[in-house]
């Protein structure tokens, strides 16, 4: 739980013109916060427990090996980063952003569904939307 908390407190390292920029970030400005998993781990790595850097650093990963930092794949990444990751798209598709509206829940969650395919786990998906809706699975 705490990682998830925790999850971004590597963005405190970077600037806020990028972090509130109205619109798509170019190339550099994407580097610079692909950064921050690391610099998280980094700020917390005295402070926190294994399970909660995991988190920190790895929720941003994607089980087709497409995320950041490590392009880590299925296996590679924990139950932990892989819930995590979930939530951490379903909230920032559901809050209003400098660069983006707040969508509906179920407009957000049918994004995920379709076009963000290999994203994520399918199981720990669909438990996340049994959990929203109050069930357990």
């Amino acid at each position: 739980a705490l990682g998830c908390i925790l999850h971004d407190v590597g963005k405190s390292q970077i600037l806020d013109t990028i972090l509130n920029k109205r619109g798509k970030l170019d190339y550099e400005e994407f580097e610079i916060i692909k950064k921050h998993p690391g610099q998280g781990h980094w700020l917390m790595a005295k402070h926190t427990s294994e399970t909660t850097l995991d988190v920190i650093i790895h929720h941003h990963e994607k089980i087709n090996g497409q995320g950041y930092p490590h392009g880590l794949k299925r296996d590679q990444i924990s139950d932990n980063a892989k819930i995590a990751t979930i939530a951490d798209v379903y909230d920032a598709l559901t809050t209003n952003r400098p660069y983006a509206g707040a969508r509906l829940p179920i407009s957000a969650l049918t994004l995920m569904k379709e076009e963000m395919v290999g994203h994520f786990e399918q199981k720990r998906f669909e438990e996340f939307i049994l959990f929203l809706g109050g069930r357990s699975a």
